[in-house]
Parts: structure tokens; C-alpha cells; sequence
């Protein structure tokens, strides 16, 4: 995919997409990008239609990003289930923005209702700034190729072949999303190549929901799709408190995106693919992650459950992850 082409969200949410981003199926070629995850929280009230209004644009608040390389996600140190779960650093990458604060605007305050990020500091970024920061936050420069070339005096020299990475742009229904930053200055398709642009909305009613596959083999259909009653479904723990943050929002979505994964390779008998993406997962929520400077009023989760998150997932991931790996064994 070529700078400048305009990519469509897929109808259902892009299945093949997922087959090949994330390697479920050994038949499909793989696709080599960076995911990005994305959301934006804006002061304006949303209106009925998917269009977003003049308020919306103008009243951004929060752009959260959640960033996952494949390359590093399947290197050859972490192909094995194993060593995907006992990462010592997230291997997803949050970062958030806010047009009005940063977290360290509330280091020295008692009790704040700024509702902080749970996964990233939050940097500030002036309006005018803003265009610019999004711009910035869906470019990656391809490795820098050296090539000998030679000069008129028949020296070598090496000289950098530039170039952006490819992107899948990832979000939990991101029309509206999309049209905003649109409207803002930022034209996706042509700041970047992106492969493809996946809806998490629309995978898990392709998934999860009642006319999906998956229910011959006795999984209940989910009659509802918001991000939270999607997380519920998976077995990722969450609080609700902690939702319709950008950051936030953005790093849920792209969890969802991997178990939405392992319930389709599961589906698929690809067993192993399975194990790993749900040991992937496991390993993000239990690695250290970002404390906030302030606990907003009832916005955050207590400490003891932020220290060791794995504990709450209950019948979600674990039993998930469980299940499969009796029968992984007796395919080896």
C-alpha cells in the first residue's frame, strides 16, 4: 500500500487482516507492520450521526496511542508462549496527550478529578501542536539501509535509503476517530502507508457475536460490543472508571485485537498460535507499568490490583489460555 491511497475500514472488520497481522493461520503470508491503536476523547457531545460536529473537532482533549511492532512481537527471543509471558518491559507502547494538562500539573495536589492514563505519563500538547504530535505518533522510519555507493573520486561511502514503516491503524469503531483528525489537518493515507485500518467493534460481532462461527463449538454469543462488555468477554481486567481515556482506551483495544486473535485461531485449530497470543497478553498485564501521580476521584483501580492485575482475570484469559495448552501437548 502506497502513500496516498485511501484505505477503507473492513465490512467485517478485517479478519484477514488479523489472519496474517498477527500469524494465526501458517498458510496466510504474513504482513510486516506496526500496529497503532489509537483514540480520541473530545469535550463536544457526540451527535447521531457517525460524522462528528464542529465542537468535537475543535474540543480534543486526549489522543492516546498504543504501539505494537511485529517484528519485535515475534522475534525469535519470543516465539515460544513461555518467554512471550515473562517480559520484563511492556512490549506495547502507550503514549497520551492532553490539550489541557500533563501529570505532573497534579504531583503537589491533594485530590483532582483529571481522570490520568493507567499505562503512559501524560504529556501535554498545545492545540496548535496537535496536528503535528498525531502526525508524528502514526510515522516510523524503516532501519536505516546502508548501501555502498561511490563517489566521483571513486571512494565508497555509505548512504541511508529512508522510508516509514507500514501501518495497520487499529480502533474499537474508528470512523468518527478518523474523520476528526481528518478535519484537524491529518490525512492518514498520505503521511503513511497503511496496510489496512481494523475494527475491533466489528471483529467482535464477526467473533464473538451471534451469527459468528464460533458459537457451533459452544461459545455463547455477546449481544453487546462496547469496548468494556468486549474486555468482560475476553477475561481482561479492567475498570470501567478507567474507560473513554485515550491512552487508556487505545491499549484496551489493542489487548482486544490479540485475544479477539487467539479466539479465532482457537476456532481454526491453530492451537499454538492461540497459547501465544493469550501468553502475550497475560505477559503485558503483569509487567511493571506506569504508576499515575495522582489517583483521580475513584478513576483508578487500587494499588494492590495494579500491582499484580493477572490475579483478576478469573475465567477470562487464564482459563482461556489453560484450556489450550492440554491440547498443544498432545500435538507435540
Amino acid at each position: 500500500m502506497e502513500v496516498g491511497d485511501e484505505v477503507p475500514v473492513a465490512f467485517d472488520g478485517g479478519i484477514d487482516v488479523l489472519e496474517r497481522l498477527l500469524r494465526i493461520l501458517p498458510s496466510s503470508p504474513s504482513l510486516d507492520a506496526i500496529i497503532v491503536s489509537f483514540d480520541i476523547e473530545t469535550s463536544g457531545t457526540k451527535g447521531h450521526s457517525l460524522r462528528p460536529n464542529r465542537k468535537e473537532v475543535k474540543g480534543v482533549r486526549e489522543v492516546g496511542f498504543a504501539v505494537l511492532d511485529t517484528r519485535v512481537m515475534f522475534s525469535t527471543e519470543q516465539e515460544s508462549a513461555q518467554s512471550l509471558a515473562k517480559s520484563e518491559s511492556p512490549t506495547i507502547l502507550t503514549q497520551q496527550f492532553s490539550t489541557s494538562h500533563a501529570s505532573e500539573d497534579f504531583e503537589d495536589c491533594d485530590a483532582t478529578d483529571f481522570k490520568e492514563c493507567i499505562f503512559s505519563k501524560t504529556f501535554y500538547v498545545a492545540k496548535d501542536h496537535l496536528v503535528a504530535t498525531i502526525t508524528r505518533c502514526f510515522q516510523f522510519p524503516e532501519d536505516a539501509a546502508h548501501q555502498d555507493t561511490t563517489d566521483d573520486d571513486g571512494d565508497k561511502y555509505n548512504q541511508p535509503s529512508p522510508g516509514l514503516r507500514t501501518v495497520v491503524i487499529v480502533g474499537h469503531s474508528p470512523q468518527r476517530d478518523l474523520e476528526i483528525i481528518r478535519r484537524l489537518g491529518v490525512s492518514i493515507d498520505r503521511i503513511v502507508p497503511v496496510a489496512a485500518i481494523v475494527d475491533t467493534y466489528r471483529l467482535s460481532r464477526h467473533i464473538l457475536g451471534t451469527e459468528s462461527p464460533l458459537n457451533k463449538g459452544g461459545h455463547a454469543p455477546l449481544q453487546k460490543h462496547a469496548l468494556s462488555d468486549v474486555l468482560t468477554e475476553l477475561g481482561v481486567p479492567h475498570n470501567w472508571h478507567d474507560l473513554h481515556n485515550a491512552g487508556n482506551d487505545a491499549t484496551y483495544t489493542l489487548h482486544a485485537l490479540i485475544l479477539l486473535a487467539a479466539r479465532w485461531a482457537e476456532h481454526n485449530g491453530e492451537t499454538a498460535a492461540a497459547v501465544g497470543l493469550c501468553a502475550f497478553v497475560e505477559g503485558e498485564l503483569a509487567v511493571p507499568r506506569w504508576t499515575p501521580v495522582r489517583k483521580a476521584l475513584g478513576a483508578h483501580r487500587a494499588e494492590e490490583e495494579l500491582r499484580d492485575p493477572v490475579k483478576r482475570l478469573g475465567s477470562g484469559l487464564v482459563a482461556v489460555a489453560t484450556s489450550l495448552r492440554p491440547s498443544l501437548r498432545q500435538e507435540k
